[in-house]
């Protein structure tokens, strides 16, 4: 399968990120992570537990956290990514979705995500927040063109 990118946005559904990170360990998958912001607050509210506790768990467990405001991080080149096997947004807010769509990278993760497009490095996006909006729908419609999943 390849080394996998997981990121980490501030949408309802930290339990899903914890799943994922327990699942590539138990498969011995290299990942490397990129918490954003909001996500290090919602993982705190939802798990329960401090955000550094919930890091600590996991770089012990040999998986490498990349600050979310990094744009210097080999994440963020198409050199580095490529050599991924894909990258998992999860869960994914819906801000996150419009900055990618709209090509507006702010932070690591968007730039992870617009490289990911530009590199054909495969890119799953698990949208979280709901109702959706048109605007939503119309975001999703762009990337999926573009082959995000």
């Amino acid at each position: 399968m390849g080394k996998l990118v997981l990121c980490i946005t501030g949408a309802s559904g930290s339990i899903y990120a914890k799943r994922f990170l327990d699942w590539v360990i138990k498969l011995n998958i290299p990942t490397e992570v990129v918490v954003s912001e909001n996500a290090k607050r919602v993982i705190s509210y939802e798990l329960g537990v401090p955000y550094g506790e919930f890091k600590k768990q996991y770089t012990e467990r040999g998986i490498n956290f990349h600050n979310s405001q990094n744009l210097f991080s080999p994440l963020a080149s198409g050199s580095r990514l490529v050599e991924y096997g894909g990258v998992v947004v999860l869960p994914c807010s819906v801000s996150t979705l419009g900055a990618v769509a709209g090509g507006c990278g702010r932070n690591l993760i968007h730039r992870i995500c617009d490289v990911a497009i530009k590199e054909n490095v495969p890119l799953v996006m698990a949208v979280r927040e709901m109702p959706l909006n048109a605007i939503h729908l119309e975001n999703m419609l762009k990337l999926q063109k573009l082959g995000v999943k």
